[in-house]
């Protein structure tokens, strides 16, 4: 578990600025507990904090992946400037490869991908998503826009055969 919260640690602060936290802070200490102590709470309530600071509907999708969660917490950012927006992870304390994030930051402050690392591209209602599986190491990744907003939809290599790409396009499909 220790192994799975560094990797989700170290793709945030690649994704979206630092945070000073040890990892061997959180060796003995259930998986939720180490995500409060960086700022996650209740989704609900991290999205509803997100929707005020931004002045704006914050809309998630409402599919998920076919696979299990045992939690899902999400956090606000509003004090890192263009790396502000909305986390929430879904994670499975018992299967740490069955871990999936959604990213949502203001569109002009959204991750830029080089063509190069572009795996495939998907029409959606609303736009295109592209997927990507070499900027992350360990996560695969499903960006696309909508309502002012970028989204990147996250899951971790190891669960992608459980979730491949055509699953996020659909995920992406997936508002009211």
């Amino acid at each position: 578990m220790k192994v799975k919260f560094l990797l989700t640690l170290l793709f945030s602060i690649a994704c979206f600025g630092t945070v000073g936290v040890s990892a061997d802070h959180f060796d003995s200490l259930p998986v939720e507990k180490g995500f409060f102590e960086i700022g996650y709470k209740p989704a609900e309530e991290a999205l509803n904090l997100c929707e005020d600071h931004f002045q704006q509907k914050i809309e998630l999708p409402y599919k998920l992946p076919p696979i299990s969660f045992t939690h899902y917490l999400g956090r606000c950012t509003n004090n890192l400037g263009s790396s502000n927006g909305f986390e929430v992870e879904y994670l499975n304390e018992k299967r740490p490869e069955l871990h999936y994030m959604i990213h949502i930051k203001p569109k002009e402050h959204g991750l830029k991908v080089d063509k190069e690392h572009v795996a495939r591209t998907f029409k959606l209602n609303d736009g295109k998503g592209v997927y990507v599986t070499e900027l992350i190491r360990s996560f695969n990744l499903f960006i696309f826009e909508r309502d002012g907003w970028q989204y990147i939809l996250s899951i971790d290599k190891r669960g992608s055969r459980q979730v491949p790409p055509e699953v996020l396009a659909d995920i992406a499909n997936s508002f009211k």
